[in-house]
């Protein structure tokens, strides 16, 4: 911990409205996830210092402002484990990025029908999250992500909790004993979907009493897309765009010929971004990308639409995955460690058709970093009258300056007389 406390930033992270500041200025997320960490297995030694320099060094010159890092809480009971989380919070802070912590799966379990955080009498959420918040409690630019994905659980135990599952408000509760870090909440169907709280306004007025939290929603490509006719799933595309069928083997030709149809009818607003427009709290994009065989040459539609449509709401995101080449994976960087791109028909001139690694990188051309100034029409007239009343008193001492300096001159002829 002595090593984190040397690159400590003073910073003062805070929820405002729709807002996420540091201090006074508004800041906008930009990040990637590191995944590794929270596998079942895994190899702690390959996670050396040099590899993770390299890592935050790359997602920095792309203009990354915010390193997530998915973690198994199981793991957290071997101090080994927590010095790699170090070393990466470490790095990330040298190079002024935000750090989210993400508590991705628990215990030895692979993913389950049931996805909640769930009770064990020996090592579970509430014990990993006790720990973490007295840890971390210090570090305002550390952000606590509760749970990845809750799904297949009612809105009451998603909240309340059960027998089996503790809820997002207990565990809150327990992080607010330690620590008031900004914390982070996903909705139901993998984190996507907060529709649900329309129906529920009393668990929707309990969340806004706490401070400092943040919504978060996983809109994959699959996730919201517009149904064609004929019951393939699709994207809009611009008029006469080929789209490949859903048993996609390789033929760039095959496919149908599909209408433009509106960024809207994703179902983004309805699902999620709602939230952020008409109950103000801010939206961070946790994960998005591509994970299906079948969308592999539809992944720069979605990848483009998406990047507009969190741009335009001025919402946060945050890329999965910041993993080299995995053909069934939504990687964002290619062997070589360059962007992802192309498709399995090839580079071609054409964004569609680009790989999301590629379209990621483009979109952050121009970085943001994280005190990046939210200019307002009214910081605007201050700034316009602040440059107003120093130019008045610049005006003022060079008058004054000039005045004493035709004194001066004059004193001195009359002292030669």
């Amino acid at each position: 911990m002595e090593r984190l406390y040397s690159v400590k930033m003073a910073s003062n992270f805070l929820v405002d409205g729709n807002i996420i500041r540091n201090h006074s200025d508004a800041v906008y997320i930009r990040g990637v996830s590191k995944s590794g960490l929270e596998y079942l297995y895994i190899d702690i030694n390959s996670f050396t210092d040099t590899s993770i320099h390299f890592d935050i060094q790359l997602m920095y010159s792309w203009g990354i402002n915010c390193l997530r890092i998915p973690l198994r809480d199981k793991h957290w009971l071997d101090p080994a484990y927590i010095d790699v989380v170090n070393s990466f919070i470490f790095y990330a802070f040298r190079f002024n990025m935000i750090v989210i912590l993400d508590l991705h799966l628990q215990g030895g379990n692979k993913l389950q029908d049931k996805s909640m955080l769930r009770r064990n009498n020996t090592w579970d959420a509430s014990k990993f999250w006790y720990n973490v918040s007295r840890q971390y409690h210090e570090f305002a630019d550390i952000f606590f992500e509760v749970f990845n994905e809750p799904n297949n659980i009612d809105p009451i135990t998603w909240w309340y909790g059960d027998e089996e599952f503790y809820g997002y408000k207990e565990i809150l509760q327990v992080i607010r004993a330690n620590a008031d870090n900004i914390c982070i909440l996903g909705g139901l169907d993998y984190a996507y979907q907060w529709a649900f709280l329309r129906e529920h306004p009393d668990i929707l007025h309990e969340m806004k009493q706490f401070t400092n939290l943040v919504v978060s929603s996983h809109p994959y490509g699959y996730k919201g897309a517009p149904i064609l006719p004929d019951g393939i799933f699709s994207y809009p595309v611009p008029v006469r765009t080929i789209i490949p069928t859903a048993d996609y083997t390789g033929d760039c030709t095959s496919g149908i010929t599909v209408p433009e149809v509106d960024i809207d009818q994703y179902g983004w607003n309805q699902s999620f971004g709602y939230l952020y427009h008409e109950e103000h709290f801010p939206m961070i994009v946790t994960e998005w990308g591509l994970d299906r065989p079948d969308t592999a040459i539809q992944g720069g539609w979605y990848t483009t639409h998406l990047l507009s449509y969190m741009s335009r709401h001025k919402m946060n995101y945050i890329a999965w995955a910041w993993v080299p080449d995995r053909i069934d994976y939504p990687s964002l960087l290619s062997r070589d460690f360059s962007p992802s791109g192309g498709s399995p028909c090839g580079t071609v001139e054409n964004n569609y058709y680009r790989g999301p690694g590629y379209l990621f990188h483009d979109h952050l051309k121009q970085p943001r970093r994280i005190l990046y100034p939210e200019i307002s029409m009214s910081n605007t007239y201050l700034y316009t009258l602040l440059i107003i009343v120093m130019y008045g008193i610049k005006k003022i001492l060079t008058r004054f300056a000039s005045k004493q300096t035709t004194r001066i001159c004059s004193f001195e002829k009359f002292e030669k007389l």
